[in-house]
């Protein structure tokens, strides 16, 4: 379950910083010996990365910052509703085509 870090995205303030706060969580997690979740941790801290290193030294409207929190936790739930690996790595494999889509 991808539960603790979702948190950090829906408790947080919106901004750089909780998504600077959101990768590093999902990175030190997938890092952990035999987390089963290693993989959509890391797919997830790469799809924020461009999100923070884009914003760090911009202007970050409120519209921008929800509609990319909500892009993650949706991912998230999306991952966490699958049912078996291959659905979650569809969920992943979404993300990921969106990501490059919009960017």
């Amino acid at each position: 379950m991808l539960d603790d870090v979702k948190r950090i995205l829906v408790d947080g303030p919106l901004g750089v910083h909780t998504a600077e706060e959101f990768i590093q969580a999902c990175l030190a997690r997938a890092a952990g010996p035999g987390d089963t979740d290693a993989v959509p941790l890391f797919v997830l801290a790469r799809l924020a990365q461009p999100f923070c290193d884009f914003y760090a030294d911009q202007a970050l409207s409120e519209a921008t910052a929800r509609a990319f929190r909500d892009r993650m936790v949706a991912t998230i739930d999306a991952c966490d509703a699958a049912a078996d690996p291959a659905a979650r790595d569809a969920a992943l494999g979404n993300a990921i085509r969106e990501a490059l889509a919009s960017a």
